[in-house]
């Protein structure tokens, strides 16, 4: 998997909305719910109204039924509950990145 991604990292909601916005090349994008200032949550409806692009989003977070369906309401793709094996978050990634090249060949 490093071979096939670059990891950006912020602390901060604001901070991943502006890095995203920036970058026209992020195309994946893994948060935890809990970023200082805006939230996770708060982070996917922002860009989703806002970049004009097709991102990939996978929001991390505690176990509940209501996260879970929140993360989904706003548009991620995915929501992985803690505690996860890292392997799992790079099989998503990989996933994703061949869908995406068959998208676009």
């Amino acid at each position: 998997m490093q071979d096939n991604f670059c990891i950006i990292r912020s602390r901060e909601g604001q901070e991943t909305i502006e890095k995203v916005i920036q970058d026209p090349d992020i195309r994946f994008l893994v948060m935890d719910v809990n970023l200082q200032g805006l939230n996770g949550f708060d982070v996917t409806t922002h860009i989703r109204n806002s970049s004009g692009r097709d991102l990939v989003l996978i929001l991390v977070g505690w176990s509940s039924i209501s996260s879970a369906e929140m993360a989904m309401s706003v548009g991620c793709n995915e929501f992985i509950a803690k505690p996860f094996e890292p392997d799992f978050i790079a099989g998503l990634l990989n996933e994703a990145y061949r869908d995406t090249i068959d998208i676009n060949q």
